[in-house]
């Protein structure tokens, strides 16, 4: 059985669905946007194992952003992402409240996303974060 307690099995499915949400943010938006938000939450759910933190069962970006970096200012972009992350959630995955995306909703949603894996990345040693701008 895969260790649920090891960073790199997190960062694994993370990049999965960052890979996917990209191949299909151009055709099903919706789609795309809950893999997005799913690749940020793996991204510092993994950097929150690496920390020896605990990691919460929860989806909402912008409270593991917190608990990652307690001190992240609410201005930087990650923050900014995360709450974008956070905003489009449910939009992209109850039916009742899907939304209407073009591409100009989709570029967001990937960038933010972008931001976060950067960021994440750079934290795990991965790789140099990037000047991302969302």
């Amino acid at each position: 059985m895969p260790d649920s307690k090891d960073p790199n099995r997190w960062v694994e499915y993370a990049e999965n669905d960052y890979q996917a949400g990209s191949r299909l943010k151009d055709s099903i938006a919706s789609s795309a946007a809950f893999l997005f938000h799913a690749s940020a939450e793996k991204y510092l759910k993994a950097v929150l194992l690496k920390q020896q933190k605990p990691v919460p069962k929860s989806h909402e970006i912008d409270s593991l952003l917190k608990l990652v970096a307690p001190s992240i200012p609410e201005s930087s972009r990650e923050q900014k992402a995360a709450k974008l992350l956070d905003l489009i959630f449910n939009f992209s995955r109850y039916p009742d409240d899907l939304l209407e995306m073009g591409l100009e909703e989709t570029s967001s949603i990937h960038q933010a996303s972008t931001v976060l894996r950067a960021y994440a990345r750079g934290e795990l040693g991965l790789e140099q974060q990037s000047e991302v701008k969302p």
